[in-house]
């Protein structure tokens, strides 16, 4: 069970209450992100496959900064996706905002996401310095 002190505040991943889990873990030199969904400030998902891809990186990032790393901290992620067809799509956005230096990754084709217009969720770990 996770201590309240390893518990990293994320105010700008948005409340995950009444859900019962914590948005961000911080464990020794790991940090370990739930899965972010595109969420919009009145938590409704919008958009397309590519604007919920980029608004998801996104919070995985910010998740990531908030434990105290950055971006080249991520080691691993794993996608959830409804359509495998939009992998390529996804590909191209990574690279977009990662360079050429990936993490370990998984893309997973699931029949529903929650909330229901979600496209798409990724979860993240990260290993600080």
């Amino acid at each position: 069970m996770a201590h309240k002190d390893r518990i990293v505040p994320t105010p700008e991943l948005g409340d995950p209450e009444p859900f019962s889990y914590s948005n961000c873990v911080k464990a020794g030199k790991l940090v370990f992100l739930a899965g972010q969904l595109a969420l919009d400030e009145n938590g409704e998902v919008t958009g397309d496959f590519a604007s919920q891809s980029r608004q998801v990186l996104e919070r995985v990032i910010k998740g990531v900064e908030a434990a105290g790393g950055t971006i080249d901290d991520i080691v691993t992620m794993t996608i959830y996706v409804l359509d495998v067809r939009h992998g390529r799509t996804f590909t191209a956005i990574r690279h977009e905002m990662f360079g050429r230096d990936f993490p370990a990754s998984t893309l997973v084709g699931v029949t529903n996401l929650m909330p229901p217009d979600a496209l798409i969720e990724v979860q993240a770990m990260a290993v600080l310095p």
